[in-house]
């Protein structure tokens, strides 16, 4: 299922493209004229199409044409709320509005975390809402291509994207696997683990992971210490490496699985192999394993794979 939906993704955002420039052509010509360029002017075109009083908008040039645009978030009416709203959360409607008028571009009211920071591409803004979930959120990712806006290719389908110090996307990919049930094969158990992406030509894609051996995996320059860690706090407890992958970017994760009698647990490890060194990754408790299995890909169809390992 979670295949279809991304095959069916890159025609949705296509129609929402186009769908989009036909609204906005069609405002413009019902409106007689062109909105002037300012924030005061777009956030009053957005209130009289909607009816309703903008509570955050970024007026800001997403596309890098030399004129702003603004995506905006609206509320109709109290039922847009929660009548207790969260400290840090903002609950409306997506408008898009630019000098040829204002569109509603996702009709559902939904709360997002507060101030937003745009992430910046090859000249390109992308604006990342945070859909607030109790046990996380969910990314909603909203760009703007010759004039109308479109949504990106991996957006709603990962927690908390974010630029990290090297420049690579990343983000928390959600799941149900901390281990499985040898009776009824049936996995259980919430897990974050993170997953790595990248843009390109307006969307994103991820760095999918590569299937390497342990013997592979011990020729890593620097992965000594790793090793040890790994042999004496894994292996020598009973556990047994059930996979590693290696991604372009030089992360690598392994999975271990711990096997009882009706139950198998898994955890992980991820590193990154650097000019430096090895690093490993943060995890809750700094003990550098996770609960979970680390999948090649969190988004298959979005993913490409390393073709050789270079060690």
């Amino acid at each position: 299922m979670l295949k279809k939906i991304c095959q069916m993704i890159p025609i949705i955002a296509i129609a929402v493209y186009f769908f989009c420039g036909v609204c906005l052509h069609a405002f413009a010509q019902e409106n007689s004229g062109t909105l002037t360029d300012s924030a005061d002017s777009y956030i009053d075109a957005v209130e009289k199409a909607s009816g309703g009083d903008v509570i955050y908008n970024l007026y800001y040039d997403f596309d890098g044409n030399g004129t702003n645009e603004m995506f905006a978030l609206v509320r109709k009416n109290s039922s847009d709320s929660h009548a207790d709203e969260e400290p840090g959360v903002m609950e409306g409607r997506l408008w898009y509005v630019n000098a040829d008028g204002a569109i509603e571009v996702m009709s559902q009211s939904r709360p997002y975390h507060k101030d937003p920071k745009v992430l910046e591409f090859d000249g390109n803004s992308i604006l990342p809402l945070n859909q607030v979930f109790a046990t996380g959120t969910r990314t909603y990712l909203w760009g703007v291509i010759g004039g109308k806006p479109y949504e990106l290719n991996a957006s709603g389908q990962i927690n908390g994207l974010s630029v990290n110090k090297y420049g690579e996307i990343e983000g928390i990919g959600e799941d149900y696997n901390s281990g499985r049930s040898k009776d009824s094969n049936t996995y259980s158990g919430h897990t974050w683990n993170k997953y790595y992406f990248y843009y390109e030509h307006g969307n994103i894609r991820e760095y999918g992971g590569k299937n390497i051996t342990w013997e592979d995996f011990c020729r890593i320059p620097g992965i000594e210490a790793v090793k040890n860690k790994i042999e004496e706090e894994k292996i020598a407890q009973g556990e047994e490496i059930d996979s590693i992958y290696y991604r372009s970017n030089g992360i690598v994760a392994v999975n271990f699985e711990a096997e009882d009698t009706y139950f198998i647990k898994y955890s992980n490890m991820q590193l990154r192999i650097t000019e430096d060194g090895v690093e490993i990754g943060k995890t809750m408790g700094d003990s550098g394993f996770s609960d979970g299995r680390i999948a090649p890909a969190f988004l298959d169809e979005l993913a490409t794979y390393p073709e050789t390992f270079p060690y």
